[in-house]
């Protein structure tokens, strides 16, 4: 067909596919329009490929669950045997696909291989079907954008669900083709540009934490105040005597300091189990595991609260104190993401209560904030995590063996000395 016939018959399906001015989301440049997705893309359904048929070896099926992070994967994809083999249904390279019911519906992903594939129900393939008026690129950029859009969109209730015609009639706004590939390679070079930032920040966080490990290495090795207690004690040597845990030794610690369990120098109280109906809106705050973070206290995320008339015997047997220490005991085996530390500060005589699974570690005759920095350290967790139980998914630490982790524990002059440089090097590399 002639290059000039192509083009009035494009201009003639975009006039005639334009959206009305007063439904159009926002104003564009006057080289751009608002039409309907449809107009330049047909969105494809796939095949409901029966769980019998899947096999070890085969063609790969790509389901929701295959589309993560903006592209497709074969990696944990299901196979049929190849003569389940269909063209109509074959992903190729570039083709961008969506999910179409359940939570995730609206992601997108971009598939990139030369690998044949075919498309499983409930996964639509957004075609381009006008090459001169739509650029790969800035489709797959619009529908990612459109990812919450569309999942409001969707029907069915607790199940959402959308179709192929649903999404072929969201409104697009086209800029021209040339102009297309100028945004994409913009967005595509700031995005670069965030990854890279983004990686920036993740090392400089990486190099904090090994930075932040080896201080509290010589703080509770006694070394990073050798020079002090030279000048403060007639005699320091290092103990021959060291504290054995499962039949190995620890580590050796100055004369002048000693090993001894938890229990010898703290009162310990596990949380209440708090009946979930009985939380309200306002009133006193229970705390739970969500809302303790090492280091950091958050009581906004998820804040439950009890009563100000609540069951007095329960509130005094679970209220929290200034420097009261708190650690939680649940979390997902084997990925060491709970055991999460936090000092209390009580702020206007606030009442604060705490939920199961959260161990609160009172001192009694110590330096609060040198225990809190020791449950920080790869000496406390190490141990703490040896003893992990539970099923699959959930870990668990016991309150009965944490009072039994050893602790080391120099002079009190020293545990404030100590507690002093840690405040000084932590709080400014943060």
């Amino acid at each position: 067909m002639p290059k000039e016939k192509t083009e009035k018959r494009l201009e003639e399906l975009l006039e005639a596919a334009l959206v009305k001015e007063e439904e159009q989301s926002y104003q564009v440049p006057g080289n751009w329009v608002w039409v309907k997705l449809g107009l330049v893309c047909k969105v494809k359904n796939g095949f409901a490929f029966k769980n019998d048929d899947y096999c070890e070896n085969g063609i790969s099926i790509i389901r929701i669950s295959d589309i993560n992070n903006g592209f497709v994967t074969t990696e944990k994809a299901v196979k049929v045997p190849k003569h389940l083999y269909n063209k109509y249904f074959v992903i190729e390279k570039g083709d961008l696909l969506i999910g179409m019911s359940g939570a995730t519906t609206g992601k997108s992903g971009i598939f990139e291989s030369d690998e044949i594939v075919m498309q499983n129900q409930r996964v639509g393939n957004i075609k381009i079907i006008n090459q001169n008026a739509l650029f790969g690129g800035y489709r797959n950029y619009f529908i990612k954008n459109l990812a919450n859009d569309i999942l409001k969109i969707a029907y069915g209730g607790a199940q959402p669900n959308i179709s192929a015609s649903l999404i072929e009639k969201i409104f697009i706004p086209l800029p021209p083709l040339p102009e297309q590939i100028r945004i994409v390679q913009k967005l595509t070079s700031m995005l670069d540009k965030l990854k890279q930032a983004r990686e920036l920040i993740q090392e400089a966080r990486d190099t904090f934490e090994e930075r932040r490990a080896a201080v509290l290495h010589q703080a509770f090795t006694g070394k990073k105040k050798k020079k002090w207690r030279e000048e403060n004690l007639e005699l320091v040597t290092i103990s021959p005597n060291m504290y054995k845990i499962n039949e190995e030794q620890l580590y050796e610690i100055p004369i002048s300091w000693e090993w001894v369990k938890l229990i010898d120098i703290s009162l310990f109280r596990s949380g209440g189990a708090f009946k979930s109906q009985d939380f309200i809106k306002d009133g006193i705050q229970v705390l739970r595991m969500g809302n303790i973070k090492t280091g950091e206290l958050d009581l906004e995320k998820n804040a439950v609260f009890l009563p100000s008339d609540y069951d007095i015997e329960m509130i005094n047997k679970y209220i929290l104190r200034e420097n009261d220490i708190l650690i939680t005991l649940t979390g997902t085996k084997y990925k060491r993401d709970y055991g999460n530390v936090v000092l209390m500060k009580i702020k206007n005589n606030e009442k604060i209560l705490f939920n199961q699974r959260i161990l609160c570690i009172t001192p009694v005759n110590v330096n609060s904030k040198y225990l809190y920095y020791y449950f920080q350290s790869d000496f406390f967790r190490d141990i703490f995590f040896s003893q992990e139980t539970g099923g699959v998914n959930q870990g668990n630490v016991s309150s009965k063996f944490v009072e039994t982790i050893p602790t080391p524990i120099p002079t009190k002059k020293e545990q404030h000395e100590i507690v002093r440089i840690l405040d000084s090097l932590l709080n400014h590399e943060t």
